[in-house]
């Protein structure tokens, strides 16, 4: 199993990325579990909003899924060319 690195890593790499319009030289093994990481972020985010109604969560959520779909499109490049 791939070591999981924490969501701010990730985060701040894969803005990087965009800001660059450079791609991820990770393996699919490893954007996948990023992409785990990420989407469990999402989740504590959305039942912050839920719970609360404030808006901060909903905007983390907004910045997190730009993140996971960076990711996302990574992955699937990435996940062809390697099979």
């Amino acid at each position: 199993m791939i070591e999981e690195r924490a969501f701010n890593e990730i985060y701040s790499d894969v803005m990087i990325v965009r800001e660059t319009h450079t791609i991820l030289v990770w393996t699919p093994e490893e954007i996948a579990t990023d992409i785990l990481i990420v989407t469990k972020q999402i989740t504590i985010d959305l039942e912050k909003y839920l719970n609360t109604g404030m808006t901060a969560p909903a905007k983390r959520v907004r910045l997190d899924s730009k993140i996971l779909e960076t990711l996302g499109k990574s992955f699937r490049v990435l996940s062809v060319k390697s099979h």
